[in-house]
């Protein structure tokens, strides 16, 4: 990804520039309060395809929207998360680093 100048929008592609895209953060630098992009695939099986979203971030949690089109369908993901505590967070991560705890998705 590019930057554009000291805005918050930066450009997306990859090497093979098999897509291309722009992101847009809201808010100020690194305490971004929200974000969309959109994306066009240019070449490959996905051509012509687009993936497009959206975020919000606040103390609450993020609630992000993704959309997806292409020639086989259309697809909507809607997400929505709230914060853990730091010991949440140990918890979870020991169980999954562990080799004999289960490998179950943590529940909060």
């Amino acid at each position: 990804m590019t930057r554009v100048d000291s805005t918050n929008v930066l450009i997306a592609t990859d090497e093979l520039h098999s897509f291309v895209g722009k992101l847009v953060f809201d808010g100020p630098d690194w305490l971004w309060t929200g974000w969309s992009y959109q994306i066009r695939f240019v070449s490959g099986v996905l051509n012509g395809s687009t993936v497009e979203g959206a975020a919000t971030l606040d103390a609450s949690g993020m609630s992000i929207t993704k959309k997806s089109h292409s020639q086989y369908g259309e697809m909507l993901i809607r997400e929505s998360e709230k914060p853990i505590s730091q010991a949440q967070y140990e918890a979870c991560r020991s169980k999954f680093l562990s080799t004999t705890s289960s490998k179950e998705n943590c529940q909060f």
